[in-house]
């Protein structure tokens, strides 16, 4: 569950993050920094979680005509679980490195990249003895229209998954993270 709203808010941030800016000559084209908090209920728990994300929009490659602008971004999130009833806490601390790579012309304003997502977090108990930790890599191969405009931006056709690496039971559904928060706050 908490992985689900790490890269949920992960999710919102690129969507926002990746809104065209203007054409420039100099790379790179978006530099920026910012943190947002964020509080909800979760297994039954008070979360509140700090979010900081560094990200970078990179001037076309010539070799994509103008027409492919890399986004990549880098994530550090921080988060506290409060059991209502008895005051017991649990922390999770996570960063990672999201890249767009490899993009190839398939002519028409349309390319294949390669997404990688490169992450890990652990979630504590309040004596710091560690409950559930996940790291690894994970890549897809998307089909994206340019849409031939010389501008950041475009449409994402599909996706291929391509390759998951390391420790992530929760691609796999192997992790049931109300049972893990239960186990250090219920």
């Amino acid at each position: 569950m908490k992985l689900r709203t790490v890269l949920a808010a992960a999710g919102l941030a690129t969507v926002a993050l990746i809104t065209p800016a203007p054409v420039q000559a100099a790379a790179p084209l978006m530099q920026e920094r910012f943190t947002f908090t964020d509080q909800l209920v979760e297994c039954g728990y008070d979360f509140a979680q700090t979010f900081s994300i560094s990200n970078l929009l990179l001037d076309s490659n010539p070799s994509s005509a103008g027409q492919f602008f890399r986004f990549s971004y880098n994530w550090r999130a921080t988060g506290v679980y409060t059991n209502p009833l008895t005051g017991e806490q649990a922390y999770i601390a996570g960063h990672g490195v999201y890249k767009e790579i490899q993009p190839r012309d398939l002519g028409g304003g349309q390319f294949t990249y390669v997404e990688l997502n490169v992450a890990s977090f652990v979630i504590t108990d309040s004596s710091g003895q560690v409950v559930l930790r996940e790291a690894g890599s994970v890549a897809v191969t998307w089909l994206f229209d340019s849409l031939s405009d010389s501008a950041p931006g475009g449409e994402q056709l599909s996706a291929t998954p391509l390759r998951v690496s390391g420790m992530k039971p929760s691609l796999t559904g192997d992790v049931d993270y109300c049972a893990v928060l239960d186990s250090a706050i219920g």
